[in-house]
């Protein structure tokens, strides 16, 4: 019998009803909300559907959208680690180079967006925060076209149960059942969010899926906790080397390796040869 109810918090199945064709508006109002502007969603340009099981193999992608004159990613955050918004910065910064590939010109750059919905972050973070590539003095950007919006899902959460209504939408993404049906009234668009994430849950070829991948998470996760207390120890200019030894000893993946770490893949080459 199912005792654990799966919240939106969970990527899968985040993009299993975000990446949903049926749902494109509810995609459409997420952003909109994110941002506070209108957007008209161009296409999704990787949409990834849920694997039949764990052992499917395929590039993992996160949500990426073209939407007037945009690029947006979507990208959920379950959980923080130190090297996080390292790895985040890396695939933003890696879609701003495929951008310029693309473009005739610098000047015909999309705008690029990210978004992201952030688990377990340090306490000083705020609800939302919103990092420019700006002097914080003269408060001159230095590029335009590059930004990155981070919410503060538990931070948003404890506001919404003190009566501050102002980013329920991102508190719903990690709502149980009894909260969806509590908070998720009055607003088409969160109803409609509550009925697929309920629906969801009560399809239980999805939910074993589910919870075999989120094992293996788990596993996961514990290496490279493992890793990062006792790359820890050995300062700050070598941790990430120290965590990509650790994680390859443990015989984690290389791309696991290469987004949890931030390093290149020649180091990571330099690290398997001498291993």
């Amino acid at each position: 019998m199912q005792t654990k109810f799966f919240t939106a918090k969970n990527d899968k199945m985040f993009k299993t009803i975000f990446c949903n064709s049926k749902n494109i508006s509810l995609l459409t109002w997420l952003i909109h909300k994110c941002l506070n502007k209108n957007v008209s969603i161009i296409k999704v340009l990787s949409p990834e559907l849920a694997k039949n099981n764990i052992y499917d193999k395929g590039k993992i992608l996160d949500v990426l959208i073209e939407a007037d004159g945009k690029i947006i990613n979507l990208e959920m955050n379950s959980n923080y680690y130190s090297a996080l918004h390292n790895r985040n910065a890396s695939y933003l910064f890696n879609r701003y180079i495929d951008d310029i590939k693309v473009g005739e010109s610098y000047g015909e750059m999309h705008e690029i967006w990210q978004i992201n919905f952030t688990s377990n972050l340090p306490k000083e973070y705020p609800a939302l925060g919103k990092y420019y590539f700006i002097d914080p003095e003269t408060k001159i950007k230095f590029i335009d076209n590059l930004i990155c919006y981070e919410f503060n899902v538990e931070k948003i959460k404890e506001n919404c149960y003190n009566g501050d209504e102002k980013f329920n939408f991102i508190a719903m993404l990690d709502f149980n059942e009894e909260e969806l049906k509590k908070y998720c009234v009055g607003d088409k668009n969160m109803e409609k969010f509550k009925d697929e994430v309920i629906r969801l849950n009560n399809d239980t070829k999805f939910i074993e899926f589910l919870s075999a991948e989120e094992d293996a998470k788990r596993v996961q996760n514990s290496l490279l906790l493992d890793a990062e207390s006792k790359g820890m120890a050995i300062g700050e200019a070598n941790k990430s080397i120290e965590i990509a030894k650790n994680l390859l000893s443990k015989g984690l993946d290389e791309k696991t390796i290469l987004e949890t770490t931030g390093i290149t893949k020649e180091k990571f080459e330099d690290i398997k040869n001498l291993s």
